[in-house]
């Protein structure tokens, strides 16, 4: 809401002839410029010498504004042809970058000048990029200009990537360079579309302006990449030069062009006194031709431009349009397998080599951009048909073409010689054991190249062998008999060469049966074997590698055994050296088995009438306890036997598998009397106090004793424990548990008492001062249910005291003079006491007395004391706490 712009810059710096400089920079960051007169505006002026200025415009919403959104401009002159700036700064820069914009933008700086110090250098330079432009009707105006004077000024230019919403009144985007004497350009438009524009999509013009005959140029480059104009109504891209004066200019700058594209324009792309490179380049549905350039040599590679003529490309006035296209060679055998190593050549309509190369990696051969067109003022010269060849090892194949376009070309080499084979294994008539086939050999194809060896066994399953030119191949579990192994060489043109070979596969051992002994594992205790079998006729046959002699196809021996296991192998081998096994596994035990009876121990005397019988013996054997067969689980066993009172043998018997035996006998006593028990302390009814309660008496010997499932040492049948009850009745449990297992259990009442007399003292209180030989102890005895009076014992100071059956006592007691500590105690008649201390002090004594009367003196007739006054003052000394 400004009536003027919202931002209003200018300088006023002369610093001519004193080499001074200043710089400004401006930054203008996430602003919104809404509803102003105008946006942004800098006025550099009018001879500013030495000033500098950088302006950053950055994340900027410049909307709504009645004048243009962005303004730049100076003072400047005009002589009816040319114009220039005025200010006479050092240099401007401008930086509009994520901006949002919806009126006129103008950048124009002018007048840059060096002249002014001996270490100016003038730059004029703007970046736009990445901005959103919604103008209606208007174009963008960019001039970078200088000063005539200015011996050097760069201008410099970045500018893409920016968003158009609108058609364009003029061009789609117009940027001006004059330097004054010379002029280096450094511009970068890319990522650009403009639609519909009514003028040109591009237009690009420099120049000089020094108005002398002294040698000025323009130099440099102007880049231009991914920029696409549509329908525009006149050229898509338009570059002028313009001198202000034309004698003693030069223009060494160049326009470099990539991936553009000029659709539905009037005429494509116009140049003047220009170098250029143009890339990948499309232009298409032009009205008018394609290319016009004058005074100009411009490279067009892989592009599209149209029809290759002179009413197409327009060439004036000493310049020259030359096409390029890319040029790729693809040669390969007629497999389609690419020929490494084959010789690519490729020469022009006049036999003049182009280029050579050769084929690797599998790759196809990039031979490079080749200049098939060269479009002149009045002809167009052509290099056209090309003749393309390849050549490997003698065999060789060419093929003529027109280059128009960026092209592949395929070539096929044909090759009609059969591979080399050689089987090196196996050989013919081979016979083997096993049932793995080992194929080797080699192979070799000096043209297209092997391109693999295959086997088969069967005519029907073909394998890659592996390798080159040496290969081979396994095949595994190979059927038994003759077979017919074929072996096929291929190369990568498709000849094929093949070689056979016969080969007998016999894998199976002779057989072997025997028929003495009949089981092939057992157990005996016969230290002497006897074995007899049959095999096949011819065969060879071993016991534990001591040759029999054969009987046709039976054979025995006899074989001497040794204590434990033996392992006797039977051998028999055919004539091709398969070899059969057959092991026999025999245990020669003569040995009886181990027998051990963990429970019950020998000599054990036990309180029931059966008792369980555990043990340990080999594994497998036969157990008899007392007689009967009893179940031997992994070893292990358990029974039950029956006892009678008193001693009894238990008869253990154990037989292994062969018929080894071994018995162990088991003593042991039945005893199922009770276990005697004396118990002298406590008895029925007897009174604990803090002590505990005595727990003692004697027993059977060997006996355990628990007092409340407390365990006691016994020592001689002699036991004597303290334990500690609970307030009141208790209940103790001495139980006695012989060596059979017989218990005997006496319960025990006692009672247990913690609980001290209660004193409520009524007199003397402590710290009682009295004259009286003697004081009066009085109060009440307190004691609990379980207990009668005769339990109770009052004591003064160590003295029995009398009291009542109800507790109630009164006694007097003799003091001496001075103090008199008492203690009065209760206790019942298990030690428990109760304490009452209390301090009497007797003094009988009167207290002394030493007293004055002041103001006083000796009266000299009367010899007494005598005063002047009416008051006398008494003061002295007592005893401390008398009254006086």
């Amino acid at each position: 809401d400004n009536r003027g712009s919202a931002l209003y810059i200018e300088p006023n710096h002369d610093m001519w002839g004193g080499g001074g400089m200043i710089s400004d920079v401006y930054m203008i960051t996430d602003t919104d410029i809404v509803d102003n007169g105008g946006g942004l505006e800098q006025n550099l002026g009018n001879s500013n010498y030495g000033y500098y200025s950088e302006l950053y415009v950055t994340g900027c919403r410049i909307w709504d504004n009645d004048g243009p959104s962005i303004d730049i401009y100076g003072d400047w002159a005009w002589d009816g042809i040319n114009r220039w700036g005025l200010s006479r700064v050092r240099g401007a820069m401008v930086y509009v970058e994520r901006c949002s914009i919806n009126s006129y933008a103008s950048i124009i700086l002018e007048g840059a000048d060096d002249t002014g110090g001996p270490d100016w250098e003038s730059v004029m330079g703007v970046q736009f990029t990445d901005n959103s432009i919604d103008i209606e009707g208007e174009e963008l105006v960019f001039i970078l200009g200088a000063y005539p004077d200015c011996v050097e000024m760069t201008a410099w230019a970045e500018i893409g990537h920016n968003r158009y919403f609108r058609n364009f009144i003029d061009d789609g985007l117009e940027l001006m360079m004059y330097g004054g004497r010379n002029l280096n350009m450094d511009v970068l438009i890319y990522d650009q579309k403009f639609v519909r524009p009514i003028a040109s999509g591009l237009n690009l013009i420099a120049g000089t302006l020094v108005g002398s005959i002294e040698a000025h140029q323009i130099y440099g480059k102007v880049t231009i990449d991914n920029v696409t104009v549509t329908d525009a109504g006149a050229n898509g891209i338009n570059f002028t030069v313009i001198h202000r004066e034309m004698i003693g200019a030069k223009n060494r700058g160049t326009l470099e062009m990539h991936g553009v594209m000029i659709d539905g324009v009037q005429y494509g792309i116009f140049a003047n006194d220009m170098t250029g490179k143009v890339y990948d380049t499309t232009i298409i549905n032009n009205i008018g031709q394609a290319i016009e350039i004058r005074f100009s040599t411009f490279d067009f590679y892989s592009c599209d431009v149209g029809p290759v003529n002179t009413a197409n490309i327009k060439v004036l006035t000493n310049g020259a349009a030359r096409m390029w296209f890319d040029v790729d060679v693809d040669v390969r055998w007629a497999s389609g397998v690419v020929v490494n190593g084959a010789v690519v050549s490729l020469s022009d309509n006049t036999w003049a080599t182009i280029g050579v190369d050769t084929v690797a990696n599998d790759e196809i051969v990039g031979m490079g951009y080749v200049n098939s067109y060269t479009i002149l003022p009045d002809t167009v010269y052509s290099k056209s048909p090309f003749l393309v060849s390849a050549t490997y090892l003698g065999l060789e194949t060419e093929q003529s073409i027109d280059i128009d376009s960026d092209r592949v070309i395929d070539l096929v080499l044909v090759d009609n010689v059969l591979p080399r084979l050689t089987v090196n294994e196996p050989l013919e008539g081979t016979k083997q054991t096993e049932t793995t086939l080992l194929v080797k050999g080699y192979a070799w194809d000096m043209h297209s190249g092997m391109e693999m060896v295959l086997v088969t066994i069967d005519d029907f399953n073909w394998f890659e062998a592996v390798g080159s030119p040496d290969f081979e191949y396994t095949f595994m579990d190979v059927p038994e008999g003759n077979l017919i192994l074929r072996v096929k060489a291929m190369d990568f043109a498709g000849n094929e060469r093949m070689a056979f070979r016969s080969v007998l596969v016999d894998a199976t051992p002779p057989p072997i049966i025997i028929i003495e002994p009949v089981n092939d594992v057992f157990s005996t205790n016969v230290p002497i074997l006897d074995i007899i079998g049959v095999t096949e006729v011819g065969a060879i046959v071993m016991v534990n590698n001591d040759p029999l002699t054969l009987d046709h196809t039976l054979f025995s021996t006899t074989v001497d055994l040794v204590e434990g296991h033996n392992e006797i192998r039977v051998v028999a081998m055919d004539r091709l050296g398969n070899r059969a096994v057959h092991v026999i596994y025999v245990e020669l035990d003569t040995i009886a088995p181990p027998l051990v009876v963990t429970s019950p121990a020998p000599g054990t005397s036990v309180g029931e009438e059966s008792v369980t019988v555990t043990g340990q013996t080999e594994e497998g054997a036969m157990v008899y306890v007392d007689g009967e067969l009893v179940a031997n689980l992994d070893g292990l066993f358990t029974a039950t036997v029956k006892l009678s009172e008193g001693p009894n043998v238990i008869i253990v018997m154990a037989k292994d598998m062969v018929g080894n035996s071994r018995t162990v006998t088991v003593p042991i006593i039945l005893d199922t009397r009770v276990p005697w028990l004396q118990l002298a302390s406590p008895m029925d009814g007897d009174v604990f106090g803090p002590g505990g309660i005595e727990v003692r008496g004697w027993v059977e010997g060997g006996s355990i004793v628990q007092v409340n499932s407390l365990q006691m040492e016994v020592v001689d049948g002699f036991f004597s424990t303290n334990i500690i009850g609970s307030e009141g009745t208790n209940t103790i449990f001495v139980t006695v548990v012989d060596l059979a297992g017989n218990t005997n259990s006496v319960p025990v009442t006692v009672w247990f008492d913690t609980t001290a007399p209660t004193i409520i003292l009524d007199s003397p209180e402590d710290g009682t001062i009295t004259n009286e030989d003697t004081v009066e102890v009085s109060g009440q005895l307190m004691w609990d249910e379980r207990e009668g009076f005769r339990d109770i014992s009052l004591l003064i100071n160590g003295e029995f005291a009398p009291f009542s059956a109800t507790g109630e006592f009164r006694v007097q007691y003799d003091l001496v003079e001075g103090t008199n500590p008492m203690t009065i105690r209760a206790m019942d008649d298990v030690g428990n006491s109760n304490s009452e201390p209390v301090v009497v002090v007797k003094d009988s004594k009167a207290p002394f007395l030493l007293a004055e009367a002041t103001p006083t003196f000796n009266h000299p007739v009367w010899n007494k004391a005598a005063t002047h006054k009416s008051l006398v003052y008494i003061d002295g000394t007592t005893e401390p706490g008398a009254m006086v």
